[in-house]
């Protein structure tokens, strides 16, 4: 790769570093032209199959269209092939990773290592912040004892001494010791915030909004200006559908959440017995990553890409661990947070801790619905989603995207307004 003159003064590329499969959602978010409009070059290290070798077979099996390619990509196949990627524009180009926001992955410390050997500047970016039991008050130290002394008393010591590793490495990474230090860490919300400084002490921290912030905001705006056909006419609770039964994230890391059939048969029950007790149908808010026949949900009306929409117009909102829930919660909508019985206990887990963020029952596919449960349902504690919105999702008001934000502090360090 021959490089032309530049500045050495001054950074003219963003070199953008990704380990699993570039999806079309999260290619839209990051807004590229946003990049090469301020003057940077563009480039994608693509590090797929260094990590899993069998990504473009299995990643969005269920909708060919969700996996996207960029431009003059570079595909490696191994860490040789990326280091020397990274050698070659150390000088020129802010480093920006994509896969993760604070790492606790001690197997990618040659990536951190290689940015301290050729004294790279990157940033790392969280665009959506969820629940992970740590609060604006926590102790990161209390919090990491207590997941170790649940891993002992499980009796996980491989678990154990895999997690010690990972936070040892994120500790030495924090100050700049054998791993890089990020320049920049960008997040959204007070807790994302909180962790950050108290990982990195050394590096500044700026707030940012949470993508489905920016979006609700765009969304917002963009439906006052037209009405749309696509959308229901009648009144009716919303499904965010997360295809969860065949998410291509899960598959690529072999992470199961339920059987196919299985998830059909039972949702489709608890949404029949939910439609009689309430007298209103179920509208179900399709998720991009797979592809609906239309008979799945047994005929219900099936919606792509009006999320932001849908959520402004429905009653209730019925969600498993999805974070387009961020919508309802910043519309203040009620809010089902349904278990599937046979969920795997993972994703339970996940979803426990969203409804204990927002003091919401959990509630079975196999419970009896009556009036005085939906009643229950129908409470919305404001103060509660408030808080929640200024822990996860923004902090104050924005009317700018997270990757101006990112731009204009590139410039900034680099002597550039």
């Amino acid at each position: 790769m021959e490089q032309d003159h530049f500045n050495k003064n001054q950074k003219d590329t963003i070199f953008f570093i990704n380990k699993f499969p570039l999806s079309k959602v999260y290619a839209e978010a990051l807004e590229f032209q946003r990049y090469s409009e301020a003057g940077y070059r563009l480039v994608y290290l693509d590090m797929t199959q260094l990590y899993f070798a069998d990504t473009y077979t299995s990643y969005g099996s269920g909708n060919k269209e969700y996996v996207v390619s960029m431009d003059g990509s570079i595909v490696c196949k191994t860490r040789e092939e990326a280091i020397s990627a990274i050698r070659e524009y150390s000088a020129r180009a802010w480093f920006f990773i994509l896969h993760h926001s604070y790492t606790r992955d001690i197997s990618e410390g040659w990536l951190f290592r290689s940015f301290k050997k050729y004294n790279c500047d990157y940033i790392l970016t969280e665009i959506a912040n969820v629940p992970e039991g740590i609060s604006k008050q926590a102790n990161i130290r209390r919090h990491l004892l207590f997941r170790a002394y649940t891993l002992l008393k499980q009796l996980q010591f491989g678990g154990l001494l895999r997690k010690t590793g990972n936070w040892i490495f994120l500790s030495l990474m924090g100050r700049d010791v054998i791993f890089r230090k990020p320049v920049f860490c960008f997040t959204p919300g007070a807790i994302g915030y909180h962790l950050f400084k108290t990982i990195y002490p050394g590096s500044e921290v700026v707030n940012i909004p949470s993508l489905n912030y920016y979006k609700y905001r765009n969304g917002l705006l963009k439906s006052k200006d037209h009405n749309d056909n696509n959308m229901p006419t009648y009144e009716y609770l919303l499904y965010l559908d997360q295809s969860i039964f065949d998410s291509p994230d899960n598959k690529l890391v072999g992470k199961h959440t339920i059987d196919k059939d299985l998830f059909f048969r039972e949702i489709n029950n608890y949404f029949d017995g939910l439609e009689k007790v309430i007298g209103k149908r179920v509208v179900i808010g399709a998720s991009p990553k797979y592809h609906y026949n239309g008979h799945e949900y047994q005929g219900r009306d099936i919606v792509y890409n009006k999320t932001v929409e849908l959520t402004a117009k429905a009653d209730m909102v019925i969600v498993h661990t999805t974070s387009a829930v961020d919508y309802a919660i910043m519309m203040h909508k009620p809010i089902i947070f349904l278990v599937v019985e046979g969920f795997s206990d993972k994703i339970i887990e996940e979803l426990q801790s969203f409804a204990r963020a927002l003091k919401r029952p959990v509630v079975n596919s196999r419970e009896c619905i009556d009036t005085g449960r939906m009643n229950e349902l129908s409470n919305v504690d404001r103060e509660v989603y408030d808080t929640y919105i200024s822990n996860y999702l923004t902090t104050e008001v924005f009317d700018v995207s997270f990757n101006e934000i990112i731009i204009n502090k590139m410039r900034e360090r680099n002597g550039v307004r």
